[in-house]
């Protein structure tokens, strides 16, 4: 039976977009409250032979205290293509009419997730958070996770932080194309770290890594890695690099039109599984607040 996530998904995009639009009365009436918030803008188009327009949004709101810290991270990315297709038709190489076929692809990806820490002893925290999230560039329509575990500040200065944590998840998602002979709800173990460090220029490099194992199936992990670098440009304004690497060993299953023979088609479709690797690179206006 296909999961089916209601008005969950909608509620944390709801969620994140009030509080991100509040971060300004919030950061002056909060007093002992650090409040940060960092949006992210990148659309890149193409024209001519073939078209082509993707746009992505990312803002990631912070929140610090002495002894814990809030982040809500909610990104959205879209990606439209049209392809051209051109052929002769005719009776000779002399005689003959070009033939045009247009096809129009749209997809989406979007995630919000949020996380709460709190200081047990020294540099050691506990964590709670949650996350949803939507990518049709590999099949996923629904998933949502629910974590809670503990983990470490190996570095936590002004200018660098390295920290890890360990939390049990319970997971339930939902496919484009449904599998019956998967479970769409299981418990899992989830790895995160993360690093960042700030040059004395003002540049800054850091990385986000998230491995998600499936506890019912060894066979089925997946890891989402983040590298970037940002550069100042201004007191609000940066330029940011990323690339964001996604592996998923048992990825989810696709219905492509199965034919008989060339352009003659069969009138059923069959599934195959998507690419097991994505990589998204971008180049990005980063608003500070």
């Amino acid at each position: 039976m296909a999961f089916k996530p209601g008005r969950s998904s909608q509620r944390l995009i709801i969620l994140a977009a009030a509080l991100s639009a509040a971060i300004a009365p919030a950061r002056g009436g909060s007093p002992g409250t650090d409040w940060s918030d960092v949006g992210i803008l990148s659309v890149v188009a193409t024209g001519g032979n073939s078209e082509s327009l993707s746009a992505g949004i990312k803002n990631t709101l912070g929140a610090k205290w002495k002894k814990a810290s809030f982040e809500l991270q909610t990104s959205g990315y879209r990606v439209k293509t049209t392809s051209r297709i051109r052929f002769a038709l005719g009776p000779s190489a002399t005689q003959f009419q070009v033939v045009e076929l247009k096809t129009d692809t749209k997809l989406d990806s979007y995630r919000a997730r949020f996380r709460f820490d709190h200081t047990i002893t020294g540099r050691v925290y506990w964590v709670v958070g949650e996350q949803w999230e939507r990518n049709e560039l590999m099949g996923l329509k629904d998933r949502i996770i629910d974590s809670g575990g503990v983990g470490r500040h190996f570095i936590d200065k002004e200018q660098s932080l390295f920290r890890a944590d360990l939390s049990f998840t319970r997971t339930r998602e939902e496919n484009v194309a449904d599998d019956p002979l998967v479970d769409d709800r299981f418990p899992g173990l989830r790895l995160a770290t993360k690093s960042q460090h700030t040059f004395s220029t003002g540049a800054s490099v850091g990385h986000e890594l998230v491995v998600d194992q499936n506890l019912e199936h060894a066979s089925d992990r997946r890891a989402d890695l983040t590298a970037w670098v940002t550069f100042a440009a201004g007191p609000r304004l940066a330029l940011q690099a990323s690339a964001e690497a996604l592996y998923d060993w048992e990825p989810a299953l696709q219905e492509i039109p199965r034919f008989s023979a060339p352009l003659v088609y069969s009138g059923e479709n069959v599934r195959i599984p998507f690419g097991k690797r994505d990589t998204i690179f971008s180049t990005s206006l980063v608003l500070l607040f």
